[in-house]
């Protein structure tokens, strides 16, 4: 009876206690002359406290931006709202939260809302929710018409809430990002003194930093309700249980049904092992080391692949806990903190070494890994195997003049005009950049030239590179193609082998530097003026430099294999040429110049001499003189022995002449060595 004469004494004083039918909520003015929008303003009332209330898809714009009122547009210097995602409801809400105090009660009898909008069409309605998100209250689905205003005033019946009440504008939009305002959700509310018998629920976190709960501190609820527990824990830790009132809970969330008394409630927390990662004192490690991640104990965790550390010539093999070295990609048990720091092994294979293929991908949807790149990592790195050995292909990205983003997109990367790639070259690598937009061959640039082919049903952009330097240079070049995948073919060097035999001189001729193989020696020559001798001069080094045309000599019979090599060498290319396929040999002859080709005759004397069959075999030499000289026979002399001659045109030679060795000896037939005949000198073998 007494509490019953204390509420009356107040109501008849009119005390301030908020029970008049009272305006809450949010308003912002409209300023007709200057068509503008004005500032935002949050109104609660007496025991009432209210908190802007704004759901992870919608951004509260402070950037002055242009709304339409019934066609006109209306500017907004003090704040508007985007949407951010198209075409759905999801956390696409603005609204505020209204917290009432503890032994009052809040009641709602009227909702108004009005948005404007840019240009273009909106769906919303308004929603009520009490402290667990339970709907108290929903209106119907409203459309906005381009360049217009929308209104809702609708009478509800809302009484008794306690505790928390959400009043929520959830806004969707089908066309293209734009911007709007709403000049006014608000509510008629009243609040009232609860008579209702309240208890109250005390939560905390035991770590104090290992989570959160929901509800938070002290908080009263009317006897009969249910109040849901909620933990959430924090990055490095687990949730394990409830302890109310001295007893442990597993349920999360858990809830006291029917609350009749109060409680205490604390959320227990586990602290994770933590993983970090660490360069260690190798200062030629750069880049960005993987994230510091947590497993639970006695778990398994694998070894990641830093896809943004690299060390020049290096590939990074294992990770080191201090103690012992682990392959990357290997499970290991944590059953603690663990530091690692990365191993890098010194490469012993190279890009064209062997075929490889290194695929970029430079969206998030690539399948396995899923890579997630913002503002440009530094360096991007991707695993190939060369000859069986991993090696780290390193793909460094300048987007300081542009703009490398996959975050907002995952099924593409936002690259700008300007934006560099440079990744690992070799010569004969065929490069191909998957778009999601229409390809074009001048899209990008490649050590500035244009791509070689497009297919624009498969959207992919192709340039083989056909220079010698080891990085190749790609930039975008503003087309708007937006690539989503980078794809190399490495091809494996190229090589000849040559069928050799001891003591013999042989023809060779390819379109790459080659290793000289050991034992071999090879000579590069040159026709003196009168065309009667060939000098051969032998290639210091261990280098024929391609399109030479050259003599080899084997110290031992069997194959020899000429190797492609990235090593260049100066040597003089000579008067010798060559083909790369069997070629006629009466294609490659000149005015009043005939082709002859090294070659032996019956009595295996070497020479060069007119090809047999009229055809010069695939990756052989020839050389071109005047008819007169190849009827006298071309001389060949080695700078670095004795002096070989053969003659040309053999059937005009007379073979039952006398022959000689160097000392003037007269010979039988069968002799062999270096002989001379008829004046001129020549080698049987």
């Amino acid at each position: 009876m007494k509490k019953l004469i204390i509420l009356l004494m107040l109501v008849t004083c009119g005390i301030g206690m908020g029970w008049a039918q009272t305006t809450i909520g949010l308003t912002q003015p409209l300023d007709e002359t200057a068509k503008t929008v004005g500032e935002k303003t949050w109104t609660g009332m007496d025991n009432v406290t209210i908190t802007k209330d704004l759901g992870s898809a919608i951004n509260d714009r402070t950037d002055n931006k242009s709304v339409q009122l019934n066609g006109v547009a209306y500017s907004t210097p003090n704040g508007c709202w985007r949407k951010t995602v198209n075409g759905s409801y999801d956390n696409q809400y603005l609204g505020y939260t209204l917290s009432i105090a503890n032994g009052y009660s809040l009641s709602i009898s009227k909702v108004d809302a009005r948005i404007l909008v840019a240009d273009d069409t909106y769906n919303w309605y308004v929603e009520i929710l009490d402290a667990t998100n339970k709907q108290l209250y929903k209106s119907k689905e409203k459309t906005t018409k381009k360049a217009s205003t929308q209104s809702l005033s609708e009478t509800v019946t809302l009484t008794g809430i306690t505790g928390t009440a959400k009043v929520r504008l959830y806004v969707k939009q089908g066309g293209s990002t734009k911007y709007f305002v709403a000049d006014k959700l608000t509510v008629q509310a009243q609040v009232t003194v609860d008579e209702r018998t309240s208890y109250t629920v005390t939560t905390s976190c035991n770590p104090e930093n290992g989570g959160t709960v929901t509800p938070s501190g002290e908080t009263s609820f009317v006897e009969g309700s249910d109040v849901a527990l909620t933990a959430q824990s924090n990055t490095g830790y687990k949730f394990i249980n409830w302890t109310i009132d001295g007893t442990e809970y597993s349920d999360n969330p858990y809830t006291i049904s029917s609350i009749s008394a109060n409680h205490t409630a604390v959320a227990n927390f586990e602290a994770l092992p933590k993983i970090s990662f660490a360069k260690g004192s190798d200062a030629e490690i750069i880049g960005d080391l993987p994230a510091t991640d947590y497993v639970e104990k006695g778990q398994s965790y694998t070894l990641p692949v830093a896809y943004h550390l690299t060390k020049g010539g290096h590939t990074l093999t294992a990770w080191n806990d201090g103690t012992k070295d682990y392959a990357v990609g290997e499970q290991i048990n944590i059953t603690g903190d663990i530091t690692l720091t990365p191993v890098f092994t010194a490469n012993t294979v190279a890009f064209g070494d062997a075929d490889a293929t290194v695929n970029w991908p430079l969206s998030q949807n690539n399948g396995a890994p899923s890579i997630k790149c913002e503002k440009a990592k530094m360096y991007y790195v991707q695993r190939a195997t060369i000859n069986g050995t991993a090696i780290d292909a390193v793909m460094h990205i300048d987007a300081s003049s542009g703009k490398f983003d996959n975050s907002s997109d995952v099924t593409r990367a936002q690259v700008n005009s300007g934006t560099v790639f440079t990744i690992p070259a070799c010569t004969g690598m065929v490069v191909t950049i998957t778009c999601t937009g229409t390809p074009a061959t001048d899209a990008f640039s490649f050590n500035g030239n244009n791509a070689d082919a497009v297919d624009t049903k498969a959207k992919t952009i192709t340039y083989t590179y056909t220079g010698t330097v080891s990085t190749l240079t790609i930039m975008d070049m503003g087309k708007n193609q937006y690539p989503s995948m980078l794809s190399v073919k490495y091809p494996a060097p190229k090589s000849y082998t040559l069928a050799a035999k001891a003591g013999y001189y042989h023809s060779l001729y390819l379109d790459y530097n080659a290793v000289i193989p050991e034992g071999v020696t090879a000579y590069t020559g040159t026709l003196n003026s009168e065309e009667t001798t060939i000098n051969l001069t032998k290639i210091d080094g261990n280098i024929i430099p391609a399109n030479t045309g050259v003599v080899v000599k084997a110290d031992a019979a069997g194959d020899k294999v000429f190797e492609e090599t990235s090593e260049t060498a100066t040597v003089d290319a000579g008067s010798l040429k060559g083909v790369l396929a069997e070629t006629v040999a009466t294609e490659l002859a000149q005015e009043s110049k005939v082709v002859l080709t090294l070659g032996i005759n019956s009595e295996g004397t070497f020479g060069f001499r007119k090809p047999a069959g009229g055809k010069i075999g695939a990756n052989k030499i020839y050389l071109l003189v005047s008819e007169a000289a190849a009827a006298k026979g071309i001389s060949m002399s080695f700078d670095d022995e004795t002096t070989g001659i053969s003659e040309v045109n053999t059937e005009n030679a007379d073979n039952n002449a006398a022959t000689y060795d160097l000392t003037g000896r007269r010979v039988n037939a069968g002799a062999k060595g270096l002989l001379i005949r008829n004046g001129k000198k020549f080698i049987v073998k």
